[in-house]
């Protein structure tokens, strides 16, 4: 995956830091990630509806 840097403020830094201790994990960059992973599984419920699967749907065959 390519690397992307944002830019954060001492708080928001501090408050990252924060976080990584909490879930015991080992960088700054694994905790950003989480805190992203967690904000877009919240909007797409919002988009999706609540806990529902977001996977492809197949087609089965061809109507006739």
């Amino acid at each position: 995956m390519p690397e992307l840097e944002i830019a954060v403020s001492d708080s928001e830094l501090e408050l990252i830091e924060e976080i990584r201790r909490t879930l015991n994990l080992p960088s700054i960059e694994e905790a950003a990630t989480w805190l992203l992973k967690a904000r877009m599984r919240e909007q797409m419920e919002r988009v999706a509806g609540r806990r529902r699967a977001m996977y492809e749907v197949k087609k089965q065959g061809r109507a006739q």
